[in-house]
């Protein structure tokens, strides 16, 4: 068994760095407050926060002012319907059934609020174009001060969307077939969609990515202070460092029948994880390394019936209890042809 080159782990080490965030625990559930654990249990929410790109090295990002909308950092938002946030917010209302029914953008993020069950109409979802409006600081600034759930931060080259403070959001394309619905950005510093103290939320049958390959620094999918996520039936794809990022003691992350690519870095990246990350039917693929698993002592990682690539098979780091059942990784053979086989004890390097 051989070891990729110092100077390649050194570059994969760098980006793991570029990706973290400020570090404390769970949201939602208290254990970071009770145990101690981290470095702010009052769980500040992006009003307060700097984003991962000035610790990148952009040194453009804003702090958001959300004090017109009266949410204080961390707010909870779980004691506020859907029903009742559409007074305070514009955009699109439920149907007779409850559901917002977008085929915008601008409809998307207006419909977001605690409780929403948003489908989005099969298309192509370019959200660059919308945010463009809102470039200029006084034009974000409005926006900022209109909408509590949804917050439009600066990442340098361009708008990033984080969604924070909301309990009970699905979010799902309007065809079973993923490739139906696709969701793009153009920030390379953006994560697609940044979610922030959100709960209980699910999202399913979408497309997700930025919209060009090669070198990124935002991720696809962020998670920061998350508690109860499902993502199903979805395509995540680079050029994002990371197709998932769970951080900040977020927990209990579930994600089904999904197809984590192209990324390059790698398919996840997991830094002060509570609780169990499982993966049913995934598979990885097309990425430069593996995934990168740090967690607290609870922490574990569970692959159930997964399909790793080459490259996702070759690197890996874990820091906690992993777990694999019934997983395709792909090693050499000692004539070095390839082949597909259950790969016991993932680790630091490269095989063969």
């Amino acid at each position: 068994m051989s070891i990729k080159s110092i100077s390649k782990s050194k570059l994969f080490i760098t980006a793991l760095m570029a990706a973290g965030l400020t570090l404390v625990g769970c949201a939602g559930n208290g254990n970071a407050a009770g145990n101690g654990q981290g470095a702010g249990e009052g769980q500040p929410n992006v009003e307060t926060e700097q984003g991962a790109q000035s610790e990148s090295g952009s040194g453009e990002t804003e702090n958001i002012d959300n004090s017109a909308s009266g949410e204080g950092a961390g707010g909870d938002s779980s004691s506020q319907s859907g029903a009742d946030a559409e007074s305070s917010e514009d955009g699109p209302k439920a149907d007779d059934d409850g559901i917002f029914r977008v085929s915008s953008t601008e409809e998307l993020l207006k419909a977001i609020r605690p409780g929403a069950h948003i489908v989005i109409a099969p298309g192509y979802y370019n959200m660059s174009d919308y945010l463009k409006a809102y470039d200029g600081q006084k034009e974000r600034s409005e926006w900022n001060k209109k909408h509590s759930y949804v917050k439009l931060r600066d990442v340098y080259d361009g708008l990033e969307v984080v969604i924070q403070d909301v309990e009970g959001l699905t979010i799902e394309g309007g065809s079973d077939n993923a490739g139906d619905t696709e969701i793009v950005i153009e920030p390379r510093y953006s994560a697609v969609l940044y979610f922030n103290h959100v709960n209980n939320l699910s999202i399913s049958n979408i497309t997700v990515g930025h919209t060009q390959s090669g070198e990124c620094i935002g991720n696809v999918l962020d998670f920061v202070y998350c508690d109860t996520v499902e993502v199903s039936n979805s395509d995540l794809y680079g050029c994002g460092v990371f197709a998932i990022s769970g951080q900040e003691g977020t927990c209990n992350l579930h994600v089904k029948d999904t197809t984590l690519r192209d990324c390059s870095s790698g398919p996840f990246y997991f830094y002060k994880y509570k609780g169990e990350a499982i993966f049913d039917d995934c598979t990885f693929t097309g990425s430069q390394w593996g995934g990168s698993f740090y967690g607290y002592d609870d922490a574990k990682l569970i692959f159930n019936r997964c399909v790793f690539g080459q490259e996702e098979t070759n690197t890996w780091y874990y820091d906690s209890t992993v777990e694999k059942n019934d997983c395709q990784m792909a090693t050499p053979t000692e004539d070095n042809t390839f082949d597909y086989e259950i790969y016991e004890n993932p680790v630091w390097g490269a095989v063969g």
